[in-house]
């Protein structure tokens, strides 16, 4: 299915249920990062993204294909956090963390336009340049780049669709919810399914499937949320960037249009 979707003109859609895009690399530690880097790259792009925060790490992420023994050993000192630096308003964001580099658009109002990926793949490039040119400028060797990582979150929700019972109404590869002897409804949904991706089979594609609800007043909104996720080895350092991306998105979003219904097309305004 990937290698024919990826041939045949991309899927649009005028109001795509889409409200974040997430662009990375996953790399070795940079040996020698430091506490202060994170402030000292914040100087370098703090004019476009002038907030800040503190998260967690983000673990490692692994192919099976290239899945190694795990390490043990003493740990001398805590692993160093994840940094969020957002631009203003936050629809756009850098994450940085010793061996993570990553570039979110993210929907906050209902208003929000995705940009298209051309524009998010540009945002996320142009900081990951800054960021190789920091870590120069700083005599750090920039580490070669070991995967890439491209995902769409999608939010379904309202035109009278309850969660979990309505998700055929938008997804069709069941023709019904799975009940009990009793016909009750379920209250609870989650579903991931996993393909080969890329050339080789050097990669993955992922989609997980759930439901949830979104605080609003005076109720909850009960939502659906379809979440792809492309991850793939890079080849000569990360030298097939641009070549790697193009083929992600378009496994996404071939892959989200095949499997969602006619009805959610109409509502998304699918352009013929």
């Amino acid at each position: 299915m990937m290698g024919d979707a990826t041939t045949a003109k991309s899927p649009d859609f005028t109001n795509p249920p889409l409200t974040e895009v997430v662009c990375g690399v996953q790399f070795a530690p940079i040996q020698g990062w430091l506490t202060p880097h994170y402030g000292l790259f914040w100087n370098r792009i703090k004019a476009d993204y002038p907030g800040s925060e503190d998260q967690p790490p983000l673990p490692p992420v692994r192919l099976e294909e290239f899945e190694r023994p795990l390490e043990l050993g003493m740990a001398i000192l805590p692993p160093l956090r994840r940094v969020f630096y957002c631009a203003q308003p936050a629809n756009y964001l850098v994450q940085v963390q010793p061996n993570r580099f990553l570039h979110n658009w993210r929907k906050l109002q209902k208003s929000d336009d995705y940009p298209r990926f051309p524009e998010a793949y540009s945002r996320f490039t142009k900081r990951w340049s800054d960021f190789r040119s920091f870590l120069k400028d700083s005599e750090l060797t920039p580490p070669p780049v070991e995967l890439f990582e491209l995902t769409y979150v999608n939010m379904i929700g309202g035109h009278g669709a309850v969660f979990p019972r309505d998700v055929w109404r938008f997804m069709n590869f069941y023709t019904a919810l799975p009940q009990t002897a009793s016909g009750a409804d379920p209250q609870g949904l989650q579903l991931t399914i996993g393909w080969p991706f890329g050339e080789g089979k050097a990669g993955r594609l992922t989609m997980k499937l759930k439901h949830g609800v979104i605080a609003t007043e005076p109720c909850e909104e009960p939502v659906m949320v379809v979440e792809f996720t492309a991850l793939g080895a890079a080849d000569r350092g990360g030298d097939n960037m641009e070549e790697w991306f193009i083929a992600a998105h378009d496994a996404i979003v071939h892959t989200f249009a095949a499997l969602t219904t006619e009805e959610g097309h109409r509502i998304w305004g699918r352009i013929p």
